[in-house]
């Protein structure tokens, strides 16, 4: 049952929250619409409606889930995903090569494809112009044609090199995921135990062996490969709901927020939803002493 937190056991901050869970039937992504900008830790501006989870084509079932750096130049990795989107349909002259073929999809060929033009043409342009740049991860996730049960993708882009890319298939489940609170609530540890279990003497190959049989444990509760993808999409929502939510009452920035975005994958194709946060705030008139119910 694998697991990978990529802010888990490295960072407390929470700039983006991101949770892809993958079973037997397919594939939910979701993430939050909250990006933030500015020029150091104490001053930036938060904006929502950021696109993060796209679908590469409308007749294949292969999505993808982005976060770090998502502007490159000036150009939004929106409008980046939507020249790639159009060379996959075959809608740019001298796309050819790009146009896909929906009787025979390959993840592999597909995401490596991607990502070679997203950090060939934009990130590492935008480094060559000088800009300080953020990593920035790519992680595809879907059916290969032929393949029962879904794969899965990831590279992360630097100003050194296009790392990846990093693969895995199978019908087991497959979590992974980004922000604090759903850190807590998947792999049932708190980001900050990496720290402390190193202070007290624990070496980083025992902290890592402890915190994936910890989420192995934390997610068998919920999760089964034969989970129905209904369900799946129904406790990725609550789990991402909780993340926003939660974040409101930390004690650093709101920088989690916005509309919930999520695409769902099985083997006949991609489902796009987009979801408000439920909003748990109580009036305070409800507290006032007139009010108050006996």
């Amino acid at each position: 049952m694998p697991l990978s937190g990529h802010l888990c056991f490295e960072s407390v901050s929470r700039v983006t929250s991101i949770l892809k869970v993958s079973v037997q039937d397919g594939v939910v992504l979701a993430a939050d619409s909250r990006t933030t900008t500015g020029h150091s830790e104490s001053k930036f501006q938060v904006f929502d409606g950021v696109q993060k989870v796209f679908v590469l084509h409308p007749d294949v079932p292969v999505a993808m889930v982005t976060w770090g750096q998502n502007r490159f130049g000036g150009i939004s990795m929106e409008r980046v995903m939507a020249d790639v989107q159009s060379k996959l349909s075959g809608g740019v002259d001298g796309s050819g090569d790009w146009k896909l073929d929906s009787t025979n999809v390959s993840l592999a060929d597909i995401s490596l494809k991607v990502a070679n033009f997203v950090y060939h043409e934009h990130y590492l342009k935008a480094v060559k112009a000088e800009e300080k740049m953020l990593d920035c991860t790519l992680h595809f996730a879907g059916f290969s044609t032929g393949k029962p049960f879904p794969g899965h993708a990831e590279f992360r882009l630097s100003d050194e090199h296009l790392h990846g890319p990093s693969e895995s298939d199978g019908g087991n489940v497959q979590v992974n995921f980004v922000g604090a609170y759903v850190a807590r609530l998947i792999s049932a540890i708190d980001p900050r135990a990496a720290k402390l279990l190193a202070e007290g003497g624990l070496e980083n190959e025992a902290i890592s062996k402890f915190a994936k049989k910890m989420g192995g444990l934390g997610i068998r509760d919920l999760l089964s490969p034969a989970m129905p993808l209904s369900e799946v999409a129904a406790l990725v929502r609550c789990i991402m709901n909780a993340e926003i939510t939660l974040s409101q009452f930390g004690p650093e920035p709101d920088t989690v927020g916005g509309d919930l975005q999520m695409v769902v994958v099985d083997a006949g194709g991609c489902r796009e939803m987009r979801f408000k946060p439920y909003d748990f705030r109580i009036p305070p008139s409800v507290f006032k002493n007139g009010n108050v119910r006996r």
